[in-house]
Protein backbone atom coordinates (compact mmCIF):
# COMPACT_ATOMS: atom_id res chain seq x y z
CA UNK A 1 0.00 0.00 0.00
CA UNK A 2 1.34 3.47 -1.19
CA UNK A 3 1.15 5.81 2.14
CA UNK A 4 -0.25 9.24 2.19
CA UNK A 5 3.22 11.06 2.18
CA UNK A 6 4.33 8.79 -0.96
CA UNK A 7 0.78 9.95 -2.56
CA UNK A 8 1.09 13.55 -1.76
CA UNK A 9 4.77 13.44 -2.77
CA UNK A 10 3.66 12.05 -6.45
CA UNK A 11 0.79 14.48 -6.64
CA UNK A 12 3.30 17.03 -6.48
CA UNK A 13 6.10 16.04 -8.55
CA UNK A 14 3.00 15.77 -11.02
CA UNK A 15 1.79 19.37 -10.35
CA UNK A 16 5.36 20.65 -10.51
CA UNK A 17 6.13 19.03 -13.93
CA UNK A 18 2.95 20.69 -15.26
CA UNK A 19 3.76 23.99 -14.11
CA UNK A 20 7.37 23.59 -15.90
CA UNK A 21 6.21 22.15 -19.03
CA UNK A 22 3.64 24.94 -19.11
CA UNK A 23 6.48 27.21 -18.61
CA UNK A 24 8.60 25.53 -21.03
CA UNK A 25 5.76 25.04 -24.01
CA UNK A 26 4.37 28.46 -23.57
CA UNK A 27 7.29 30.83 -23.08
CA UNK A 28 9.48 31.81 -25.82
CA UNK A 29 13.18 30.15 -23.88
CA UNK A 30 14.95 32.15 -26.55
CA UNK A 31 13.42 35.34 -26.08
CA UNK A 32 13.14 35.18 -22.63
CA UNK A 33 16.80 34.38 -22.04
CA UNK A 34 17.41 37.28 -24.21
CA UNK A 35 15.72 39.50 -21.61
CA UNK A 36 17.52 38.26 -18.68
CA UNK A 37 20.66 38.79 -20.29
CA UNK A 38 20.06 42.21 -21.46
CA UNK A 39 18.38 42.77 -18.00
CA UNK A 40 22.04 42.08 -16.41
CA UNK A 41 23.50 44.49 -18.88
CA UNK A 42 21.22 47.46 -18.04
CA UNK A 43 22.05 46.26 -14.10
CA UNK A 44 25.25 46.70 -15.02
CA UNK A 45 25.06 49.84 -16.51
CA UNK A 46 22.89 51.18 -14.14
CA UNK A 47 25.45 50.59 -11.51
CA UNK A 48 27.89 52.54 -13.12
CA UNK A 49 25.64 55.52 -13.98
CA UNK A 50 25.03 55.63 -10.12
CA UNK A 51 28.73 55.67 -9.39
CA UNK A 52 29.00 58.47 -12.10
CA UNK A 53 25.86 60.51 -10.51
CA UNK A 54 24.62 60.77 -14.25
CA UNK A 55 20.94 61.39 -13.60
CA UNK A 56 19.95 61.59 -17.35
CA UNK A 57 21.71 57.76 -17.78
CA UNK A 58 20.07 56.52 -14.61
CA UNK A 59 16.82 57.61 -15.83
CA UNK A 60 17.04 55.83 -19.49
CA UNK A 61 17.93 52.97 -17.70
CA UNK A 62 15.40 52.60 -15.58
CA UNK A 63 12.66 53.09 -18.22
CA UNK A 64 14.70 50.45 -19.91
CA UNK A 65 14.73 48.10 -17.37
CA UNK A 66 10.95 48.65 -16.59
CA UNK A 67 10.14 47.96 -19.82
CA UNK A 68 12.23 44.65 -19.89
CA UNK A 69 10.24 43.67 -16.48
CA UNK A 70 7.36 44.66 -18.30
CA UNK A 71 7.94 42.24 -21.21
CA UNK A 72 9.13 39.12 -19.53
CA UNK A 73 5.87 39.62 -16.91
CA UNK A 74 3.56 39.73 -20.04
CA UNK A 75 5.39 36.42 -21.31
CA UNK A 76 4.76 34.89 -17.76
CA UNK A 77 1.33 34.88 -17.90
CA UNK A 78 0.17 32.50 -20.42
CA UNK A 79 1.68 29.75 -17.73
CA UNK A 80 0.69 31.39 -15.00
CA UNK A 81 -2.97 30.95 -16.22
CA UNK A 82 -2.71 27.77 -16.66
CA UNK A 83 -1.11 27.46 -13.14
CA UNK A 84 -4.22 29.36 -11.49
CA UNK A 85 -6.65 26.80 -13.27
CA UNK A 86 -4.27 23.31 -12.12
CA UNK A 87 -4.21 25.23 -8.19
CA UNK A 88 -7.59 25.86 -8.67
CA UNK A 89 -8.73 22.20 -9.45
CA UNK A 90 -6.25 20.32 -7.51
CA UNK A 91 -5.35 22.11 -4.62
CA UNK A 92 -9.02 22.14 -2.76
CA UNK A 93 -8.91 18.29 -3.72
CA UNK A 94 -5.44 17.57 -1.75
CA UNK A 95 -6.29 20.09 1.18
CA UNK A 96 -10.03 17.46 1.64
CA UNK A 97 -7.70 14.48 0.91
CA UNK A 98 -4.91 15.20 2.71
CA UNK A 99 -6.08 17.06 5.68
CA UNK A 100 -5.44 14.90 8.25
CA UNK A 101 -1.27 14.38 6.95
CA UNK A 102 1.04 15.18 9.46
CA UNK A 103 4.51 14.90 8.19
CA UNK A 104 7.08 14.60 10.99
CA UNK A 105 10.50 15.97 10.38
CA UNK A 106 14.16 14.77 11.33
CA UNK A 107 14.90 18.43 11.71
CA UNK A 108 12.58 22.09 12.10
CA UNK A 109 12.96 24.71 9.71
CA UNK A 110 12.01 28.19 11.05
CA UNK A 111 8.90 29.74 9.96
CA UNK A 112 7.71 26.43 8.48
CA UNK A 113 8.18 24.12 10.73
CA UNK A 114 10.38 25.07 13.93
CA UNK A 115 8.30 22.04 15.94
CA UNK A 116 9.88 19.51 13.81
CA UNK A 117 6.36 18.93 11.91
CA UNK A 118 4.20 20.32 8.90
CA UNK A 119 0.84 19.47 7.51
CA UNK A 120 -0.40 18.63 3.92
CA UNK A 121 0.65 22.25 2.41
CA UNK A 122 4.05 22.41 4.17
CA UNK A 123 5.27 19.20 2.85
CA UNK A 124 4.13 20.20 -0.49
CA UNK A 125 6.04 23.14 -0.46
CA UNK A 126 8.67 21.17 0.62
CA UNK A 127 8.79 19.06 -2.09
CA UNK A 128 7.93 21.60 -5.11
CA UNK A 129 10.59 23.88 -4.80
CA UNK A 130 13.43 21.74 -5.31
CA UNK A 131 11.26 19.19 -7.84
CA UNK A 132 10.65 22.73 -9.71
CA UNK A 133 14.41 23.91 -9.50
CA UNK A 134 15.43 20.40 -10.97
CA UNK A 135 13.19 20.13 -13.75
CA UNK A 136 13.55 23.42 -14.89
CA UNK A 137 17.69 22.59 -15.19
CA UNK A 138 17.06 19.79 -16.60
CA UNK A 139 14.52 20.73 -19.63
CA UNK A 140 16.64 23.92 -19.73
CA UNK A 141 13.53 26.42 -19.01
CA UNK A 142 14.46 30.33 -18.15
Amino acid sequence: MVTPIIQLTIITIIIASIFTIAQKKLVDQTKMKHLKSETLKIRGKLKKAQEEKNQKEIDALVQKSLSMSQKQMSMSMKPMAVSMVVVLLAFPWIAKTFSSLIVTLPFSIPLLASSGTVGWLGFYIMISIPTTIVLRKVLGVE
